[in-house]
């Protein structure tokens, strides 16, 4: 047995560690006076998660599939500046203002495309729609846009929205903007590149790389 002195403050208070053989001993510890037991943490196993911890479940152990993540390949036209954007409107009569797939877990996998435009106010009786695909216009459907409000101001334009329902296994859908009014039809395309937007899976690249046909891949140098 084997004892520390140690002194604390100024009232020098003997504090004793009882150290030695007995702490490999499977007995319960025994206090003795001022005798602190000190545990051998040599053979315990740290566990740092061992506290409580409120865990997010995982949705996928539920049968219920995760969502996937949809990338816009355009600049939302609300970004611009509030004149410039008034302006577009006014010279395509139609134009997107926001459209996006949000990330949200549904029992049936599928997701939905969220949008809002706006048009010109030209005549009571109008009509406006979005027409998509899923495998680049092989296919194509067409949703009608609902009203959703006209502020009353000077830019006499109206506001319409759309949800699109997307089933699970699409990774990728195009879709333009279509109104008629006054027996005219005019159409916002994203100056001819559509409104694309698709899952990190179906992401190629626009450029492919080409080699030479005498290249040598064990020659080839990367700096």
């Amino acid at each position: 047995m084997q004892y520390i002195r140690s002194s604390i403050n100024d009232e020098s208070k003997e504090l004793s560690f009882l150290l030695g053989s007995s702490l490999l001993s499977s007995s319960p510890p025994s206090f003795i006076k001022t005798n602190l037991y000190v545990p051998n943490t040599s053979r315990l196993e740290h566990k740092p998660w061992s506290f409580d911890v409120a865990l997010t479940p995982n949705k996928q152990t539920n049968g219920t599939p995760l969502p996937r993540r949809f990338f816009c390949l355009y600049r939302q036209p609300n970004s611009e500046h509030p004149d410039i954007y008034l302006h577009e409107i006014w010279k395509s009569q139609i134009k997107l203002e926001h459209a996006d797939i949000p990330v949200k877990y549904s029992s049936t996998g599928e997701q939905q495309l969220n949008g809002t435009l706006w048009v010109t106010n030209a005549s009571y009786s109008k009509y406006v729609s979005v027409k998509y695909t899923f495998n680049h216009w092989l296919n194509t459907y067409e949703h009608e846009a609902q009203y959703r409000c006209h502020p009353n101001d000077f830019r006499n334009i109206d506001q319409f929205e759309f949800t699109i329902n997307l089933p699970a296994d699409v990774d990728q859908i195009d879709f333009v903007l279509r109104y008629c009014v006054n027996g005219q039809e005019y159409w916002d395309n994203n100056e001819g590149k559509n409104y694309t937007l698709q899952t990190e899976s179906a992401y190629t690249p626009s450029t492919p790389i080409s080699l030479p046909h005498d290249c040598d891949f064990n020659e080839m140098r990367f700096y």
